[in-house]
């Protein structure tokens, strides 16, 4: 059997008891189920090399139904959060097929409402980026520039 033009395995079946021949239609089947299986154990090789993939990632990513029920988490979601946070998932639900932006307590969200056939939302996808690091380094460079301005406004004033 072939997956996109590279050999990739075969499908076995005999009869260890007697001789058994497959007619042409048989055959047909059998290789019909076997390219079936090939591609089913394909896209599960992907989605398990897309789980690793995302369960590595600094990105923290979720979906929601339409009530705000979690629907999946990667690993990073599941590990920052016990549970989800109050994301604004009705700004997202309010514009469908458009991303929102929500800062909240440190954590910088997109939120995108998928919708499905006839415009209806089918579930809410998230993407959380930490950026709490970031905010207080920011906030300690502001302190920073305040003191030295500060201490440059005492020192002018005491010549």
């Amino acid at each position: 059997m072939r997956v996109d033009g590279a050999l990739w395995g075969f499908l076995g079946v005999d009869d260890c008891q007697r001789e058994r021949s497959f007619g042409p239609e048989e055959e047909a089947f059998l290789r019909t189920v076997a390219e079936a299986l090939a591609r089913v154990l394909d896209l599960f090789a992907r989605h398990h090399s897309l789980e690793r993939l995302l369960a590595q990632t600094s990105f923290h990513l979720a979906r929601f139904d339409r009530r705000g029920r979690l629907l999946w988490a990667n690993a990073p979601f599941r590990e920052a959060f016990l549970q989800p946070p109050p994301l604004p998932l009705a700004q997202a639900l309010a514009h469908p097929g458009h991303p929102q932006s929500a800062t909240l307590q440190g954590w910088e969200w997109t939120l995108l409402a998928i919708p499905g056939p006839g415009g209806e939302v089918l579930e809410v996808f998230a993407l959380g980026v930490d950026v709490r690091e970031r905010l207080e380094a920011q906030a300690r460079e502001a302190r920073w520039n305040a003191f030295r301005k500060n201490l440059l406004r005492g020192h002018r004033g005491g010549h």
